[in-house]
């Protein structure tokens, strides 16, 4: 993310994720793992119409850009993404 990104966003703030990947059962958990610590998270998912790929959004309360940061860095690093928001 960007110096200008952290210049203009304030914290706490509400923000969304996206990743979408593998519709496997792994991928999931993988992705939902990175949020264990945020209790009030909201997930949502919605396979594709074939069934071959998920969508996964996690709406939390972001502490700090560096958390932003870092919560990104982890969805990047997961096995079997193929786009991430």
């Amino acid at each position: 993310m960007s110096d200008t990104m952290k210049e203009i966003m304030e914290f706490p703030t509400i923000f969304t994720f996206k990743a979408m990947g593998e519709n496997t059962e792994i991928f999931r958990n993988d992705i939902k793992n990175i949020f264990v610590r945020h209790e009030s998270a909201l997930i949502t998912e919605k396979a594709s119409t074939k069934g071959t790929y998920t969508s996964i959004s996690i709406t939390v309360e972001v502490e700090s850009f560096d958390e932003l940061q870092n919560i990104y860095t982890k969805i990047k690093e997961t096995n079997g993404l193929k786009f991430h928001l």
